[in-house]
């Protein structure tokens, strides 16, 4: 049987992270930007292990907003991705949904994240999993000497809804972990 597992990234995992990234990603970072990810300051990386090797991440950063002389947090969601290989198995949403919890547990009230304006699978990957398109930002991306757009997904935490979504994704987390893992 085969054991999958999500937890916090570590320093060794990084290597593996980077390679993940620049196979999977158009936007390509520096050493800077997975250091600051591994830092723990502000920054969450998660990582998926099946038998032992990495196949996926997500990295998410919290954000302390002033809004109305309220402090609200919010969290981006800034990279997830699961190796080829792995794609289209379900993966990919149960890191999500892991990661949306752990941002939810640690009291941001939303999560948002940039996709590319021309990706439709991934608007619709995102969607599925009850983030909303919110906006678009011209010219945000810069790659390949071309600029893209962008589209804004904000997923919001309503506790009741959110309780009520959480007790039936535990089960089908459960399950997933049973049958398919």
């Amino acid at each position: 049987m085969n054991k999958l597992f999500i937890r916090k990234a570590e320093h060794e995992d990084l290597r593996r992270i980077k390679e993940l990234h620049d196979d999977l990603l158009c936007v390509k970072y520096g050493h800077h930007f997975y250091e600051q990810l591994i830092s723990g300051h502000g920054y969450t990386l998660l990582v998926v292990v099946l038998n032992g090797q990495i196949i996926g991440f997500a990295s998410f950063r919290i954000e302390w907003l002033n809004q109305k002389e309220e402090i609200t947090t919010q969290a981006g969601l800034l990279t997830l991705g699961i190796d080829k290989k792995y794609q289209t198995q379900g993966i990919g949403g149960y890191l999500l949904e892991k990661g949306c919890s752990y941002m939810k547990e640690l009291g941001v009230s939303s999560i948002y994240l940039h996709a590319l304006a021309s990706n439709i699978p991934v608007h619709s990957f995102y969607q599925n999993h009850y983030f909303v398109h919110e906006n678009t930002v011209k010219n945000y991306y810069h790659f390949d000497k071309t600029y893209q757009d962008a589209f804004v997904f904000r997923r919001r935490f309503d506790k009741k809804l959110h309780s009520h979504f959480a007790y039936w994704m535990d089960s089908v987390l459960e399950i997933f972990e049973t049958c398919c893992c």
